[in-house]
């Protein structure tokens, strides 16, 4: 017989979100919360072998992560705060990629370990735009920030996966 001390709410597959609702851990706004974290996982492991200047920049993305995960998890979205992450996911893509050459055909995720890990992430970062389409399930051409960033994160870490793989 189990001890019922050990016992807690989560064993059975159920957890309260932050507005205070029981909720299964199966619910779209868990999966999108879940899939941000391994995003999150993902771009500080690609941290650790990544060039400085590109380390600063995904470092100063794991925060932008926070806050996503926070608004996907029902706190009160700061749009500005948002569109502002986009805004820069824009402008160091730009940058990156003024600096490569064209792209004239499709390119095989991996080279060096850098390009390696930021393709994983990459790969994280569009399964989690999913899980964000599914939850907030917006109406054709609507834009919603928070979709917007993972969108706008997932082509920067391509660039960056690039660019990485051009250093070595």
């Amino acid at each position: 017989m189990q001890n019922p001390r050990n016992v807690r709410p989560g064993d059975g597959g159920w957890t309260r979100n932050l507005r205070g609702d029981t909720i299964r851990k199966s619910a779209p706004e868990l999966e999108a919360c879940g899939a941000i974290d391994e995003v999150n996982s993902l771009v500080g492991w690609a941290c650790r072998v990544c060039s400085p200047p590109l380390q600063a920049k995904l470092r100063s993305i794991q925060q932008s992560l926070q806050h996503a995960a926070s608004v996907a998890a029902g706190a009160e979205v700061d749009a500005h705060q948002l569109e502002e992450a986009i805004g820069i996911l824009d402008c160091w893509n730009d940058g990156m990629e003024s600096s490569l050459p064209p792209l004239t055909q499709f390119i095989l995720p991996g080279g060096n370990e850098a390009a390696a890990r930021l393709h994983v992430a990459r790969s994280a970062c569009r399964r989690a735009e999913r899980s964000l389409v599914n939850y907030y399930q917006p109406e054709q051409d609507a834009v919603v920030p928070i979709i917007a960033v993972f969108n706008r994160l997932s082509s920067f870490l391509f660039t960056a996966a690039r660019s990485e793989n051009g250093q070595t």
